[in-house]
């Protein structure tokens, strides 16, 4: 996950996802899909040594080597679950309420034809987004709504 992170992982929308494969090896599970991967060659294994382990990650040499985020990105890391939450909620609320008719932003004027639903499906995923880019000591975008 860390490096993922470090690399640039950022979350897509469903339309942007590629179809997944059949696992390879015929099973069904997380590990019996990582070990066909390996084994197909799609992901390459490698040895780690202490002294790599050792080294800080991309977000605290961004810091300084302090190990820590400039203050301004450790507040809005720490601000990022609790708006996840409420994108969350807001999301809950309006499946429940069916709530698919097309939706005007009245604050970026952003057309949804998937209603408020796809407007808060956006919302979690920028705010997942954001959570990554910040963990990993990279600015993010200041959003209007």
């Amino acid at each position: 996950l860390f490096a993922a992170i470090r690399g640039g992982t950022t979350l897509r929308k469903a339309a942007e996802r590629p179809e997944r494969e059949a696992p390879a090896s015929g099973g069904t599970d997380a590990r019996s899909d990582l070990m066909a991967a390996i084994r197909g060659g799609a992901v390459h294994l490698r040895k780690v040594t202490s002294e790599q382990r050792a080294k800080p990650p991309a977000a605290a040499a961004a810091a300084g080597g302090s190990g820590r985020l400039p203050d301004d990105m450790q507040k809005q890391l720490a601000q990022q679950p609790e708006l996840l939450k409420g994108h969350l909620s807001e999301l809950d609320y309006y499946l429940a309420k069916a709530n698919f008719a097309e939706y005007v932003s009245k604050t970026t004027g952003e057309t949804y034809p998937g209603g408020k639903v796809e407007r808060e499906l956006e919302e979690v995923c920028d705010t997942a987004d954001d959570f990554l880019a910040l963990a990993a000591g990279r600015a993010v975008p200041v959003r209007p709504d």
